[in-house]
């Protein structure tokens, strides 16, 4: 699961045990969440920021660093910040799979991440044409309505059968 993780957030040290402590009661593991920060959040505070986002870390939280592409993007986030996933913008990914420039930039990005030893995340999208087009370029993850809907979490775990039965009888 991702969960956004707001500016202010980054100020409280006790966010790291606070997330870690729901984690447990929910009976899950930090493995299995992704906090996503955007890039301005995630640079607007370097010092307290790598306090907070190395804390997580140890916990064993994934971090996102989302939008990434579409401000300033900056690769010192990158090298400083213990960052697990980089999230690609949909504003890439609705551009795909005819536009070339979104192409390519989302290509370097794959490519950027995989380097570095980062997953990468595609967000809004919405076709067949989208998802394959990502997964030739290098993507990892996508979030979207062409996997699904929001809905509510009662009905997650049925939806979720279905579609690993879906996808086993397709590969």
């Amino acid at each position: 699961i991702s969960v956004n993780v707001s500016r202010a957030s980054l100020d409280d040290l006790t966010l790291p045990d606070r997330f870690a402590a729901l984690v447990r009661e929910m009976h899950a593991t930090p493995e299995t969440v992704i906090l996503e920060i955007t890039e301005s959040a995630a640079t607007s505070d370097p010092m307290a920021t790598m306090d907070i986002l190395t804390r997580l870390r140890l916990k064993g939280f994934g971090l996102g660093l989302d939008d990434f592409g579409t401000g300033f993007s900056s690769l010192v986030a990158l090298h400083r910040l213990p960052f697990t996933h980089i999230k690609v913008d949909r504003s890439f990914v609705e551009e795909l799979p005819g536009q070339r420039e979104a192409s390519m930039i989302i290509k370097t990005v794959a490519d950027l991440a995989k380097n570095m030893g980062l997953h990468t995340v595609a967000e809004g999208v919405e076709t067949k044409e989208q998802f394959e087009t990502l997964r030739q370029l290098g993507i990892d993850l996508i979030q979207g309505y062409y996997i699904s809907r929001p809905m509510p979490a009662e009905k997650a775990m049925d939806w979720l059968g279905g579609w690993v039965a879906k996808s086993l009888t397709h590969n």
